[in-house]
C-alpha cells in the first residue's frame, strides 16, 4: 500500500470536533492531548495493532476503505490504575479483541462515531455521548471515517479501588454490560474537567514515568472517584450482571441456618462451616443469590426480628435499647441508622406504634 505524509494535524482539518465535549474537557482542538505519548502514527494498520498489543491487551485494527490512503494514530499513557489514550483514523476502521478484556473502557468520541456489536444488537455512539464497556467484553467495533476519540480504560483492580465501597461485595460479573452516557450532562461536569486537566498534565510533565508523578496520581484518583459519584447506574448494571441463576443449594442451606439460629451470636466462621466452602467462595455464591454477603443478610434478619418485637411491645413498658440488645445490637446510634435505612423509620417510631 502506498504511503503518504499524513499527520493528525492535517487530518483534523477534515474532522469536525464536537464543541460540547471539547468545551467540557477544556482541551485545545488544534493541539489534542497526549502528543508525547505516541504509540503509532502512519498507514500500516498491522503495525499499529502490534504496537498497541505490546503495551496493553491484544487487539487488531483494520482499514475498511483504501480511499483516501488509510491513516491511524494511537496515543496512550499508562497510569497506576488506568490508561488514557487518544485514537484518530481517517477512514472507516474495524477494531477487535481476540478475547474478553480485563478492564472497563470509556470511549469518548470527539468526532465521528463508533458502532459496537453487543448482545442486544448494534449500538452507535456519537458526541456528546460516550460508551462504557465492562470487563469481560469482547470488542468488535466499527469506527467511522474522521474518527477522533479519547479512551479512558480502568483496570479491574482500579474498579475495586474506586467503586468497591459502593457495592456490597465485588466479584467478577457473570456477563459483560455497557452503558451509554451523555457527557454533556451537568452530573459529568467535574469528571470531564478533571479528565481534561489530566490530559494536559500528561503533556506538560512529560511521559517518562507518569505512574510516579504525584500530581498525575492525584488527578487519576480524583478522575475515577468523580466518575463513580456521577454514574450510579454503573452499580445497578454491575449488580445485575453478577447475579445468575436460581438460589444455589449452598446459599439456601446457609439462609436456613441463619433463620434457625438468628437469636445466637452467629459468626462468619459458623456460616463457612455450614457451607462447606471457603469464606471467599461463600461470599461469591451468596452475593450472586441475594446481592449481599451472608453477614449483611444476617443483620437484616436480626433487624426484622427487632421490628417484630418493637411493634408487639408496649411503649410505656419497654425500651428500644433493651429490645435491640436482645438481638445483639449494643451500639444504639448505629442500630438506629441501620434500622431507619432498612424500614424507613426510627426504632422509637416503631415502638410508639406498638400495642
Amino acid at each position: 500500500m502506498p504511503t503518504q505524509a499524513t499527520t493528525s494535524g492535517a487530518m483534523l482539518q477534515f474532522a469536525r470536533l464536537d464543541d460540547s465535549i471539547v468545551d467540557a474537557l477544556g482541551i485545545d482542538p488544534e493541539n489534542l492531548p497526549l502528543e508525547d505519548n505516541l504509540v503509532y502514527r502512519g498507514n500500516d494498520f498491522a503495525r499499529a495493532s502490534l504496537a498497541v498489543s505490546s503495551i496493553s491487551e491484544a487487539r487488531t485494527f483494520e482499514a475498511l476503505s483504501d480511499r483516501p490512503i488509510p491513516f491511524i494514530e494511537i496515543r496512550r499513557a499508562r497510569l497506576k490504575y488506568s490508561e488514557i489514550g487518544l485514537t484518530i483514523n481517517n477512514v472507516e476502521t474495524r477494531m477487535r479483541t481476540p478475547a474478553r478484556v480485563n478492564y472497563y473502557s470509556l470511549a469518548i468520541p470527539l468526532s465521528g462515531s463508533q458502532l459496537v456489536d453487543t448482545e442486544s444488537g448494534k449500538v452507535e455512539t456519537r458526541p456528546p455521548f460516550a460508551r462504557l464497556s465492562s470487563a469481560g467484553s469482547v470488542y468488535d467495533i466499527r469506527r467511522s471515517a474522521n474518527y477522533v476519540a479519547i479512551i479512558a480504560s480502568l483496570s479491574v483492580a482500579g474498579f475495586e479501588h474506586f467503586v468497591g465501597d459502593k457495592i456490597d461485595f465485588l466479584i467478577p460479573p457473570e456477563k459483560s454490560f455497557s452503558l451509554m452516557l451523555d457527557l454533556s450532562a451537568e452530573r459529568f461536569a467535574v469528571f470531564a474537567s478533571i479528565l481534561g486537566a489530566l490530559c494536559k498534565a500528561l503533556g506538560e510533565r512529560g511521559s517518562d514515568n507518569p505512574q510516579r508523578d504525584s500530581v498525575i496520581t492525584r488527578l487519576e484518583e480524583a478522575l475515577w472517584f468523580a466518575f463513580a459519584d456521577a454514574c450510579p447506574e454503573l452499580y445497578r448494571e454491575y449488580e445485575e450482571a453478577r447475579r445468575v441463576g436460581p438460589v444455589s443449594a449452598v446459599a439456601s442451606r446457609v439462609t436456613s441456618y441463619i433463620e434457625a439460629n438468628v437469636h445466637r451470636d452467629v459468626t462468619l466462621a459458623d456460616l463457612v462451616e455450614v457451607s462447606g466452602m471457603s469464606a471467599r467462595t461463600l461470599y461469591s455464591r451468596f452475593s450472586q443469590a441475594y446481592g449481599s454477603g451472608p453477614m449483611a443478610y444476617l443483620k437484616r434478619v436480626k433487624l426484622g426480628r427487632c421490628r417484630e418485637d418493637l411493634l408487639a411491645a408496649s411503649p410505656d413498658k419497654c425500651y428500644v435499647g433493651d429490645i435491640a440488645a436482645n438481638w445483639g445490637f449494643y451500639h444504639l446510634s448505629s442500630f438506629a441508622r441501620d434500622y431507619r435505612r432498612e424500614f424507613g423509620e426510627l426504632p422509637s417510631e416503631s415502638l410508639k406504634r406498638g400495642k
